[in-house]
């Protein structure tokens, strides 16, 4: 496969967005084709989340593991490991739902000290596909089912000072997904 990002730098990607926009079906995809010899890290959430409580991908874990400090100590730890992936040169796609304005600001602040490359990317898609898809996982370490994303999810909007982030319209197939972002990407 031919590199989407063949930098000598490593750069910083970010997947953001609600359950079921396929931020972790592209960013799995997408890992091995970025970086000049050695593929990207895929640092998620979820799987870090299901990692540090010691259970498979397919243990469904009780709400006290979603609650806002224990998503806050998913995304310190995943930043930490993001820091050593750069500092070994290689890039990573930060797999999360960046879905407050202080999760965003943490991935463009890293990149930004660091001096690598940062594309942020938020990704959308109508509440039906979304909960049609979660449906449908398999292989997958998140938890949210339909209930989770009709009910409980909440996305804070992007401000005009987030000009760096773009959002990018998901409910088509995945191959059209995967042309969108490696356009994005390769921009």
């Amino acid at each position: 496969m031919t590199d989407i990002i063949a930098r000598s730098c490593p750069a910083v990607l970010a997947f953001g967005g609600l359950a079921g926009v396929g931020k972790t079906t592209i960013a799995r995809l997408l890992a091995c084709r970025v970086g000049p010899q050695v593929p990207a890290e895929w640092l998620s959430t979820d799987a870090v989340r299901k990692e540090l409580a010691g259970v498979p991908w397919s243990t469904r874990l009780p709400d006290s593991f979603n609650s806002r400090e224990a998503r806050d100590a998913i995304y310190q730890e995943i930043r930490i490991r993001a820091e050593r992936v750069l500092s070994e040169g290689r890039s990573c796609i930060w797999d999360a739902s960046f879905s407050r304005l202080q999760q965003r600001r943490m991935v463009e602040h890293l990149a930004s000290r660091l001096g690598y490359a940062f594309v942020g990317l938020i990704f959308v898609a109508p509440i039906e596909t979304r909960c049609i898809r979660a449906g449908n996982r398999s292989a997958n370490p998140s938890d949210a089912d339909e209930q989770y994303i009709r009910n409980r999810e909440k996305f804070e909007g992007l401000t005009t000072e987030e000009l760096q982030w773009k959002v990018i319209d998901t409910s088509g197939s995945i191959g059209s997904t995967l042309n969108l972002v490696i356009g994005c990407i390769s921009s």
